[in-house]
């Protein structure tokens, strides 16, 4: 069919009905898709035209499509430059391959931004939303509203296990990495973004921040009602992740988190 304008949810709709065509089934299903766009386009400039080259280049990559054809639940499952963790998973330019087993599990893109509106409404009054302040732009971005849902679309799921680039690569670390993000967690935060630093390294955000483990957790929650497996790098990356897992194992969700809230902060 003919669309008068183009935008990137009819596109990954598309990639997600591919996935499907099968009914369904996860097991066995090693197809892999791709999603590039035209980014920067609109503005030409010799940086746009860099970095959609770098996000194009590194989607497409012997590295990316060699890791998604592993046939392993433990091996990475979407794969593209500039994976970063704060404000939740993303791949910051959303150029991207995956594998169809994990994509057929995501929610329409088409759905995704009233969902993600749901999941902030719902969380718990006690949760804050420090890290960006009251920076419009930024907060449009980060809660994944409008376009920017479609930012997020592949990074939604619980059961994501990321690869991807260090770019630019530091001398002796390499430049691709699979599964677990590697460096402080402070590292992957969008700076651009201009996020309130200081808020890093506040142990309370730990418990309560939106951007952090708990609104990861919350909006987990609300759009799949899973959280990620015991075994996810999830609870390796994140700041107090180990406690949550443990939290969560003795009490449930969302109930460890209204206990550590209630209980651990002042």
């Amino acid at each position: 069919s003919h669309h008068a304008t183009g935008y990137e949810m009819l596109t990954q709709q598309v990639i997600l009905d591919y996935c499907n065509e099968d009914g369904g089934n996860i097991d066995g299903d090693l197809r892999v898709v791709s999603y590039i766009h035209n980014k920067g386009s609109l503005h030409s400039a010799d940086f746009q035209s860099r970095v959609r080259r770098r996000l194009t280049g590194s989607a497409l990559s012997p590295q990316c499509i060699e890791q998604l054809h592993i046939d392993s639940q433990e091996s990475c499952n979407v794969c593209g430059a500039n994976f970063k963790s704060v404000w939740g998973p993303t791949l910051w330019g959303n150029m991207w391959s995956a594998k169809c087993s994990y994509v057929k599990k995501l929610v329409s893109p088409f759905d995704l931004e009233a969902l993600n509106r749901e999941a902030v409404d719902s969380k718990p009054a006690e949760m804050t939303m420090n890290l960006f302040g009251d920076k419009h732009d930024a907060n449009e971005a980060a809660l994944g509203v409008g376009r920017f849902a479609a930012e997020q679309f592949v990074s939604t799921h619980p059961s994501l296990i990321p690869c991807s680039f260090i770019h630019p690569a530091p001398a002796g670390v390499d430049a691709f990495w699979a599964v677990d993000p590697p460096g402080p967690f402070d590292s992957h935060v969008i700076t651009g973004l201009i996020p309130n630093l200081d808020e890093m390294n506040v142990e309370s955000n730990y418990l309560k921040e939106w951007y952090f483990l708990p609104g990861v957790l919350w909006r987990y929650h609300v759009l799949y009602n899973e959280l990620p497996p015991l075994d996810s790098w999830i609870w390796r990356h994140y700041p107090d992740g180990e406690r949550w897992k443990g939290a969560i194992e003795e009490m449930g969700f969302p109930e460890a988190l209204y206990h550590r809230i209630a209980t651990e902060t002042s």
